[in-house]
């Protein structure tokens, strides 16, 4: 995504199998402000046209525990927990 006509992140689906997809993102430093809210929305829009045009009844994605930033925003974005799993 290019915003204020500086690249700031990128981010798609890969469908593992039908109806399965995993979600990724690809985030620059420091998004803030109208970049944060404007990738946010690209990204929600993706995850939605995801589900609908592909048919997904799973997406799934992966973040590190110790990292709170992450595990807020994809609460945000709609996604569930599902286990935490220790050393």
């Amino acid at each position: 995504m290019i915003h204020d006509g500086r690249p700031i992140g990128a981010c798609g689906l890969a469908v593992l199998w039908p109806g399965v997809a995993e979600a990724w993102v690809f985030a620059g430093e420091g998004i803030r402000g109208r970049a944060g809210l404007a990738f946010h929305n690209a990204v929600a829009t993706v995850l939605e046209s995801g589900r609908r045009g592909l048919g997904l009844r799973r997406v799934q994605t992966t973040v590190h525990a110790d990292y709170a930033v992450g595990l807020r925003w994809i609460v945000r974005l709609g996604f569930r927990s599902e286990e935490h799993t220790s050393e």
